[in-house]
């Protein structure tokens, strides 16, 4: 699929504002089912999109940051998921199979952004020391350039160099993946079952 030029200044932009939104405005669009709706729609493929973002809804669920813990981004690894698969003509289940390591990486880079917004916060409490309002307002818009940073430069990466990367060997490495990972399902399943009867003496 050739990507229009707006198409990627679309992707690029809602890839700043989507971390923006989860830590600000909570408008609704940090959701991955609603990541892959608007992906689906720009790059014109809503079927896939959503198909994307749907399945890492359900890994969401009972998810939460509680205590400032950082947790998989499924809501950005829906956004890449669902660009590369639909850019590169891919099934929607290979673009769930590197949307999942995505949401672990991601896991890293939210720990970046908090250790770096320290310093801006610690700034902003010696300018409210010194009553330099100015100072702390442009701590506090430092600190939301970084979060949207977070999201928005895995995502302009994605949109520049991800398409090239996912070649046939790419696809293949892909597809194997899936399969080690469903074989593992399959094992720890039983095990768990092994388990319980242990347990329960059944």
């Amino acid at each position: 699929m050739h990507v229009q030029l707006w198409q990627m200044l679309l992707i690029i932009a809602y890839g700043f504002f989507i971390n923006y939104d989860k830590n600000g405005t909570m408008i609704g669009t940090s959701q991955p089912v609603t990541a892959g709706l608007i992906v689906g729609l720009i790059m014109g493929d809503l079927q896939t999109g959503l198909y994307i973002g749907a399945t890492l809804q359900l890994m969401t669920l009972g998810i939460s940051s509680f205590g400032g813990a950082s947790v998989p981004d499924y809501q950005t690894a829906a956004l890449v998921g669902s660009y590369i698969a639909i850019s590169t003509k891919q099934d929607a289940s290979i673009g769930i199979t590197l949307a999942i390591p995505v949401a672990m990486l991601m896991v890293q880079l939210d720990v970046l952004k908090w250790s770096i917004n320290i310093f801006f916060q610690n700034k902003a409490e010696k300018f409210a020391e010194a009553a330099n309002y100015r100072g702390i307002e442009r701590m506090h818009y430092c600190g939301v350039l970084c979060t949207m940073c977070t999201s928005g430069i895995p995502v302009l990466l994605t949109v520049i160099f991800g398409p090239k990367l996912v070649s046939q060997t790419g696809y293949q490495a892909a597809c194997q993946l899936q399969e080690v990972c469903s074989r593992q399902l399959v094992l720890d399943f039983c095990f768990v079952i092994y388990l319980l009867r242990v347990t329960l003496d059944i």
